[in-house]
């Protein structure tokens, strides 16, 4: 694997954090090719905020969050950004253009800075970005971490 950036996505995070995942070995394997690689993690602060939530609501116990949070805002290899006013109006607009989706404001957001970003791929769970056109890695036929 060659050295690039790659959006980690809530659901990435939550695999990669929670060994008893179903799919916890095959994303902690992307995330460490990626490091080994050279390349770069990219996330927001609204994603370490979804994450923080699902900790809470899947786990009963968030605790690991913070532990966690501290490695990833002490690494020069993971890239933290803060979603800016323009990437949330563009988001409002996704939003109203993609009624016909399921979107979250998270995942609104998301699209819009990594294409601010010039990034294509995404380590993530979740068919939407998929429907967005972004390459998902790993690639699964089904996205586990999506409720009906």
């Amino acid at each position: 694997m060659t050295a690039r950036r790659l959006f980690v996505d809530t659901s990435g995070w939550f695999s990669i954090l929670v060994a008893k995942d179903p799919h916890h070995a095959e994303t902690a394997s992307v995330y460490a090719d990626v490091l080994r690689s050279g390349g770069t993690l990219v996330t927001t602060s609204l994603i370490l905020g979804e994450l923080y939530t699902l900790l809470s609501v899947r786990l009963k116990n968030a605790a690991a969050f913070w532990s966690f949070k501290e490695l990833l805002t002490a690494s020069k290899r993971v890239h933290i950004a803060h979603v800016q006013p323009e990437h949330v109006e563009r988001a409002f607009d996704l939003l109203s253009r993609r009624a016909d989706q399921s979107y979250s404001f998270v995942h609104a957001t998301s699209f819009v800075f990594i294409r601010s970003e010039d990034i294509q791929t995404a380590l993530a769970l979740d068919k939407h970005f998929v429907q967005e056109g972004f390459v998902v890695l790993p690639s699964f036929a089904s996205m586990v971490h999506e409720r009906p």
